[in-house]
């Protein structure tokens, strides 16, 4: 995945140059319509073609060996695309980028002057990463989901916590189920107390390597048996106990498969509350002296004055605008700011305010622009 940086540098660079920009859906699960990419590619490409049919012959020329590259990039594919999405952006010089995405991407073919970066920013990392222990009394599985993976496994052991209690050797003679030396005490009562703070070490350990996986207002799952999960949301920081939950359906036999189903649910969960709250405060504060705007013209007025830190999107308004879109990410990549693409609720309530907003980087008095009714 390119980061903004990245995306940013690509766009820069082919911006003089004529780009084949392709993205692909991959969502068919019907086997006997793994194909129907390349359908869809076709006629794409049949419409670009005849797009630049009226261009000068290096144009065309050019067009002409894009498209061979492509499709040497694509010959490998036989079936699906085997990803949610897929994207390449080809010179007459060759694939200056291609990839596989995590996500779904509508199916378009566009030629022109540098790469078509704004359905892209669907693909822009934007759910929090989600650091993920599996715990029960022996052991710890941690895991790191990031892009729609797993991107961290390690196993760690509890260390052996010691001797099991003996046989009693004072107190009433010949009895049995008395530890050594404690008077008044059951083998019983000092074994439940070893293994009590043999799982406050464990819990510990995990708590702290869970720490170091953890990213700045990223997700913590802590799953498995529930006495050891609650033991290491103990162990944890105040400041980390907040982002953290213990969800049932993370048991300790959990396969990858289902970690990751539970981790996408719970970032998906976190990421529409984040939407939402981040759209009802964008849409609070369009005001002439707020430091939001919403609606194409002031948004575009605030990005081209470098007054922007976020361009906020609709994956409605992104889908069914894309030469509007396209020219505001451009910009927003120009003057370095973030992307985000908001759907769900928070995506139909940008909608009403045209679909599109943007924070700024400062609040400034008396700049006329539309607001909308929050």
């Amino acid at each position: 995945m390119l980061t903004y940086t990245e995306l940013g540098a690509l766009e820069r660079e082919l911006s003089a140059t004529r780009v084949l920009s392709v993205y692909l859906n991959g969502e068919a699960t019907d086997p006997a319509q793994r194909r129907n990419w390349r359908t869809e590619l076709e006629n794409g490409l049949s419409r670009a073609r005849e797009s630049c049919r009226g261009a000068p012959h290096i144009e065309r020329e050019a067009f002409a060996r894009s498209v061979e590259h492509l499709q040497a990039a694509l010959a490998p594919v036989t079936g699906a695309i085997g990803a949610p999405g897929w994207l390449a952006f080809v010179t007459a010089t060759g694939v200056r980028h291609a990839e596989s995405l995590p996500v779904a991407v509508a199916t378009s073919v566009s030629w022109g002057d540098g790469p078509r970066v704004a359905p892209y920013a669907l693909a822009l990392p934007q759910h929090r990463p989600v650091a993920i222990a599996v715990v029960d009394t022996r052991q710890a599985r941690l895991f790191v989901f990031r892009d729609g993976a797993l991107a961290t496994n390690e196993v760690l052991h509890v260390a052996e916590a010691g001797e099991a209690p003996t046989r009693a050797r004072g107190g009433h003679p010949g009895s049995e189920g008395f530890h050594a030396g404690v008077r008044g005490v059951t083998g019983a009562d000092e074994s439940d107390r070893t293994q009590r703070a043999a799982l406050r070490r464990h819990a510990s350990l995990v708590a702290e390597h869970l720490s170091s996986l953890a990213e700045r207002d990223g997700l913590l799952l802590i799953g498995g048996t529930p006495h050891a999960a609650e033991a290491v949301l103990d162990a944890l920081s105040p400041r980390l106990r907040r982002h953290a939950s213990t969800p049932e359906s993370l048991g300790f036999s959990a396969t990858p498969a289902e970690i990751v189903a539970v981790a996408r649910s719970a970032a998906s969960a976190a990421r529409q509350a984040d939407q939402l709250a981040l759209v009802g405060a964008l849409v609070r504060e369009a005001t002439p002296d707020g430091w939001g705007r919403v609606g194409l013209e002031g948004v575009r007025d605030a990005i081209e004055n470098g007054r922007a830190r976020q361009l906020v999107l609709s994956r409605r308004f992104l889908e069914s605008h894309p030469d509007e879109s396209e020219a505001v990410v451009r910009s927003a990549l120009t003057h370095r700011a973030t992307i985000d693409v908001v759907d769900g609720p928070a995506g139909e309530r940008l909608e009403e305010g045209g679909g599109v907003a943007a924070r700024l980087r400062f609040a400034q008095r008396g700049v006329g622009v539309p607001t909308a009714a929050g």
